[in-house]
């Protein structure tokens, strides 16, 4: 082997690796393909999105599609949604269908409805093409022999301002709190049982785009520990539970963009409810010392917020401005 070739086959290493990274985090195509179609979406975005582990690809084409439809959306807001865990085509799609449908949809209000677990393209087409349910054939023999076989056929329009209804819940200082949930950084969410929690989760959850987070302590039952788990991802946005907990916690807080956990400050301990402490000392493994601890380590602010029935199905949501647990 001749060694004088050493450097330059290790050069030819180093240029390979290069363009093979070079491949992989700029979509030179893709690039392409945007630039035609009328995009013009910058080679540093398209990094920016691989470094951020989002598909370039499940951005870029649906904002394309957007674009030739005569929409103009957000590329960071589609990204956001994306890396809260929301289809970003599917909303696109349905956007473009409900436009031509003159259906009054907004970005906001769709990418809520695809959080909360609903399909809004099937809502858009249902809105428009209502559905017809046709029961199975329900047969019975009167005393006289006679036999009756009734079907029912039900007409299913969807009403899509239903799926994400905020006049049931009243916001002291809507713009405000809409200011707070739309800042920048993470966030955890304080409430107690006892101020309508589930429904204040799941109103948070279709207010803004921050990627949820809930804890719960399921049932031994794994039937019921299944359901519970279904029922708090429809309205937090992800629950997890078990010894991986805390990890799955830190992950959250700190690798997903303007991530919010809810914890629940109030808990019982021999057979007491401490909460509020009532001049007790703080447990060090309670719940308000393990929120406090947690927030100082991610640089999470406190939103204290609670609900409070006003009359049979309204409430009023009371928050305080966030708190600065480093203080």
């Amino acid at each position: 082997m001749d060694w004088l070739n050493l450097p330059v086959i290790a050069l030819a290493l180093g240029a390979l690796v290069v363009v093979v990274a070079f491949v992989y985090f700029v979509p030179v195509g893709l690039w392409i393909t945007a630039l035609f179609s009328g995009v013009r979406v910058g080679l540093g975005t398209l990094i920016g999105m691989r470094l951020r582990k989002v598909n370039p690809h499940e951005i870029i084409r649906p904002l394309i599609s957007a674009t030739k439809a005569g929409l103009q959306l957000d590329i960071g807001q589609m990204e956001a949604h994306y890396l809260a865990g929301g289809d970003v085509g599917r909303v696109v799609t349905a956007l473009i269908s409900a436009d031509r449908a003159n259906i009054d949809l907004t970005w906001r209000r769709a990418t809520a409805i695809d959080l909360a677990g609903r399909d809004v393209l099937e809502a858009v087409r249902v809105s428009v093409n209502p559905k017809v349910i046709q029961t199975p054939r329900i047969s019975a023999v009167a005393k006289d022999g006679i036999q009756l076989i009734a079907v029912a056929r039900v007409t299913v329009r969807a009403n899509i301002d239903r799926l994400v209804n905020e006049r049931h819940v009243n916001v002291i200082d809507r713009a405000g709190y809409q200011a707070v949930l739309d800042g920048p950084g993470p966030m955890i969410s304080l409430t107690v049982h006892t101020g309508n929690w589930d429904l204040l989760a799941a109103h948070i959850k279709a207010s803004t785009d921050r990627p949820g987070l809930g804890i719960y302590d399921p049932p031994d039952n794994p039937a019921q520990a299944a359901l519970l788990k279904k029922a708090r991802q429809s309205y937090m946005g992800e629950a997890i539970s078990g010894e991986g907990a805390a990890r799955g916690v830190f992950k959250h807080l700190t690798q997903k963009d303007r991530a919010t956990l809810y914890i629940l400050v109030d808990e019982r301990r021999e057979l007491q409810v401490w909460f509020p402490t009532f001049g007790r000392e703080l447990m060090p493994s309670g719940n308000l010392s393990v929120a406090l601890r947690l927030a100082r380590k991610v640089g999470a602010k406190f939103l204290p917020f609670y609900l409070a029935r006003t009359d049979g199905p309204y409430f009023d949501l009371h928050w305080h401005p966030p708190l600065d647990p480093q203080d």
